[in-house]
């Protein structure tokens, strides 16, 4: 940042830590929609990505006395924006684990059975563009495990992230493409 737009902020944090609300609402109409931004590409869901964005702005308005301005104000919020959307992606991720069979034998079930014929057409059809449509983290393992033939630990040290992560981004990524195919080929969802 310039020292021009260092001081700008600088102010903007004053006034705010002063109890002016006007300061406060123009911070928030100034990044709302560029979080927003953020918080869906992690949620894939603009009512959750709002409420994120809502709580990750209570949240700096409460912590903004002790920023220590090592990074600019937006690089704090956005950071702050990241970790309630992920905190709130684990909070599903455990409320839901039950749930997580994986697509290969819910593939394997359906593909067997005559009657699903029209589905598995439908999930050879998309599977494709529903793939490309993932978050990039969840895109990225599935196709280094799904198409590559990956182990975890390969994936893990190839994008530097721990074999745990690996596991939960591959559930969650599965999880959205269950509920693409179940969408589009009428059947009944099987996760809630």
């Amino acid at each position: 940042m310039n020292e021009e737009a260092l001081q700008t902020e600088a102010t903007l944090i004053e006034r705010i830590l002063s109890g002016e609300k006007s300061a406060f609402e123009e911070l928030f109409h100034a990044e709302r929609a560029r979080l927003h931004r953020v918080a869906y590409q992690i949620m894939r869901d603009h009512c959750d990505a709002e409420e994120i964005v809502q709580d990750a702005f209570t949240r700096a308005y409460r912590k903004l006395s002790s920023f220590r301005r090592q990074c600019s104000l937006r690089t704090w919020l956005h950071a702050i924006v990241i970790n309630t959307a992920r905190n709130r992606y684990a909070y599903f991720r455990r409320r839901f684990r039950h749930a997580t069979e994986g697509l290969g034998e819910a593939m394997a079930v359906f593909t067997t059975d005559p009657a699903m014929g029209a589905a598995g057409r439908e999930l050879a059809t998309n599977l494709p563009k529903w793939v490309e449509d993932l978050p990039p983290n969840y895109r990225e393992v599935i196709i280094a495990r799904v198409l590559h033939d990956k182990s975890y630990e390969e994936i893990a040290k190839e994008i530097e992230i721990s074999v745990g992560t690996v596991k939960s981004r591959l559930s969650r990524g599965r999880r959205c493409l269950r509920r693409r195919w179940e969408t589009a080929s009428g059947i009944q969802p099987s996760i809630p």
